[in-house]
C-alpha cells in the first residue's frame, strides 16, 4: 500500500491546506473561532498532524519541505534561492518588530497585551507610528506602505488572529518568531 492511497486524508481540506501554505500563510494549531469567542484547534492542523508523512511527501514531491513546529506548520520552496525569500522574511521580522515595539514601549502596554484574546491590538493602536522617524525608517525599508497593514500583512500569513472586537493578537506561530527576534536566531 502506497504512503499516498491513505484514505484518510480529507480532499477538501488538503486543497485549502495547499492554497494557504503556498501563500505563505501558516498553519496554527489554535485559530480564533467568533462563535465561541474563544480559540479552538484548526481542522487543517489537525488534518496535517493526523496525516503528517502524506502530507511532507506530497511537498517534497513538488520541491517543497512542509515544515512541523509543535503549534504549527509552514512551507518552505525548496526551488526558490535565499535572495528570493528573504524580502519576505524581512517584511515579517520588520512587521513584528514594529507592532511589539510600538505597542509595549510607546503604547505602554504589557507584552500579554498582543497575546490575550480579551484585548488584542486594533488599528488605532498603531496611531502615531508613522510619526516616528525611526519606525517610519523601518516600515519603508521594509516596504510596508502605512502602519495599518502591518496587521492586515501578518493577518494574512496567519500570524495574527483577528478576534470578533476587530482586535489582533499574536498567533503560535507569531508567538515564535518573536521568540526566534528575542533569541537571535534570525
Amino acid at each position: 500500500m502506497s504512503i499516498l492511497s491513505n484514505q484518510k486524508i480529507n480532499i477538501e481540506k488538503s486543497q485549502k491546506i495547499f492554497n494557504d501554505l503556498v501563500k505563505g500563510k501558516v498553519i496554527n494549531e489554535l485559530i480564533y473561532d467568533p462563535k465561541t469567542d474563544a480559540l479552538v484547534i484548526n481542522d487543517l492542523f489537525s488534518e496535517v498532524r493526523d496525516n503528517l508523512e502524506q502530507y511532507k511527501l506530497q511537498y517534497q514531491m513538488n520541491g517543497m519541505e512542509l515544515v512541523e513546529k509543535a503549534k504549527y506548520f509552514y512551507l518552505i520552496d525548496k526551488s526558490k534561492n535565499s535572495e528570493t525569500k528573504q524580502p519576505i522574511k524581512t517584511k515579517v521580522y520588520a512587521s513584528m518588530i514594529l507592532l511589539v515595539r510600538f505597542v509595549m514601549s510607546d503604547g505602554g502596554k504589557v507584552f500579554d497585551y498582543l497575546k490575550n484574546i480579551n484585548y488584542g491590538v486594533s488599528v488605532k493602536d498603531l496611531d502615531g507610528i508613522e510619526d516616528n522617524p525611526n519606525y517610519l525608517h523601518i516600515l519603508k525599508t521594509a516596504k510596508i506602505d502605512k502602519a495599518k497593514n502591518i496587521l492586515k500583512y501578518l493577518y494574512e500569513k496567519n500570524i495574527l488572529l483577528k478576534t470578533s472586537k476587530d482586535r489582533y493578537i499574536l498567533s503560535d506561530s507569531g508567538n515564535a518568531i518573536i521568540q526566534d527576534i528575542i533569541n537571535g536566531n534570525n
